[in-house]
């Protein structure tokens, strides 16, 4: 295949890609990483295939599997521990329930390992480390994660295990690593301006 001939083929497969509907929970891109995915977007040698900016969430259990998880809570910006406790208190449930505070994560498909070792420069120059190729089978799949990360038991079989205290304490830590985040994101964002 000729240069043109792979640019041709990657720009069919970018346009069937962001035609396709979003079939994320929400069903649209978090306002918060939208430039961004834009930014990359409007490369030719990146396309994104998935998108979070950044969670705070309470998750209810009911076992390991993803399916079996439901939302209590949930926001992409900083949150106030009332709220938090207040939704703990509130909570009606015999599982387990977890707080959990998310990093961005984006999936990126690159044209070339050229375009892949650009991307990848720029992640870990802003300081996502966990971040690299996750398939070369007929695509070159990227995943960019961020490690600011919070994951803490709060109910456990229905029965809340922590008090209003401890609430105070790990949502200022979890607020404080969703920040970090966001700086990462905003220098990542710089970063992806200037590839050619």
């Amino acid at each position: 295949m000729n240069r043109f001939e792979e640019i041709e083929k990657f720009k069919a497969e970018k346009d069937k890609i962001l035609s396709k509907e979003d079939m994320s929970r929400k069903g649209a891109i978090d306002k918060e990483i939208r430039e961004l995915v834009d930014e990359i977007n409007s490369k030719d040698i990146f396309c994104t295939t998935s998108s979070c900016a950044g969670r705070i969430t309470l998750l209810e259990r009911r076992s390991n599997k993803k399916i079996d998880s439901k939302w209590i809570f949930s926001s992409h910006q900083p949150v106030k521990a009332k709220d938090i406790w207040s939704n703990l208190k509130e909570c009606d449930t015999e599982s387990d329930v977890w707080l959990m505070q998310e990093s961005c994560i984006l999936h990126v498909f690159a044209r070339t390992f050229e375009a892949a070792d650009k991307f990848l420069k720029a992640c870990h120059k802003v300081g996502f480390k966990r971040s690299g190729i996750t398939s070369l089978s007929g695509k070159i799949m990227i995943e960019m994660m961020g490690n600011e990360k919070v994951e803490a038991l709060m109910i456990k079989k229905g029965k809340i295990l922590i008090d209003e205290a401890y609430v105070n304490i790990i949502i200022e830590e979890s607020n404080s690593r969703m920040l970090k985040n966001r700086e990462k994101m905003d220098k990542f964002l710089d970063e992806i301006r200037i590839i050619g």
